[in-house]
């Protein structure tokens, strides 16, 4: 199979064995034939809290991030700290 990326490009993107693996996609991840889209201020914030919240919870169970992510609590975070970061003031809570 060919290469469909550019040296440069290729240069440039990270590979997604070192993206922060979360069930909730927070950015891009290339398969090699386009160039991904750089990760938004919003996606930043919400990978951020999502760590931030799954340290401090977790830790609380006796977890570590990861676990903390699989549970039912993990899932709760997860979706109600992403509506945070998405919704606008206007919006109305899902």
């Amino acid at each position: 199979m060919g290469t469909y990326l550019s040296a440069k490009e290729l240069a440039e993107v990270e590979a997604a064995e070192n993206a922060f693996r979360s069930p909730v996609p927070t950015q891009m991840i290339s398969n090699g034939e386009f160039n991904p889209l750089p990760q938004t201020a919003q996606q930043k914030q919400v990978e951020a809290r999502i760590k931030e919240l799954a340290d401090i919870h977790g830790a609380k169970q006796g977890l570590d991030r990861r676990q903390f992510l699989r549970t039912s609590w993990g899932a709760f975070f997860l979706k109600r700290h992403c509506q945070a970061c998405f919704s606008s003031p206007l919006s109305s809570p899902v």
